[in-house]
């Protein structure tokens, strides 16, 4: 039971940590801030970047849509499923957002590897 509730702590630990850096890449990436991410504005560039926001947090964690959409500023899973599908098509037939879709994942991936410092190795002053 220690066990359990102790990758249950872990894991949702992960999936918020995650889920921050997922908004936080989005908004890097789109020129926005987080707050306009999960705000109620409804431009074209802020909903684009929204959608994929939604997109990844589905993709990249295990998050059910209602937490989603709560994470995304109070939005319905209906909503979160739109985006979804919205996404989903466009990566199908849009190699400009599938490329876009690609840039950020790496990015949140290469955020989520740890940090291994290189080995620090000294040319060989022997001569040999």
């Amino acid at each position: 039971a220690a066990y359990a509730l102790a990758r249950s702590s872990y894991t949702k630990s992960y999936v918020e940590m995650t889920s921050q850096l997922i908004l936080q890449k989005v908004a890097n990436f789109y020129g926005v801030s987080v707050g306009e991410l999960c705000s109620h504005v409804r431009t074209v560039a802020l909903s684009g970047a929204r959608h994929v926001a939604i997109y990844l947090a589905r993709a990249m964690t295990s998050c059910p849509l209602t937490m989603i959409g709560a994470r995304m500023g109070g939005r319905d899973h209906t909503t979160v499923h739109h985006s979804i599908r919205k996404i989903d098509r466009l990566v199908a037939t849009n190699a400009k957002v599938k490329a876009e879709i690609e840039v950020i994942t790496n990015q949140i991936r290469a955020a989520l590897l740890p940090k291994v410092p290189s080995p620090d190795i000294a040319p060989d002053s022997s001569g040999q």
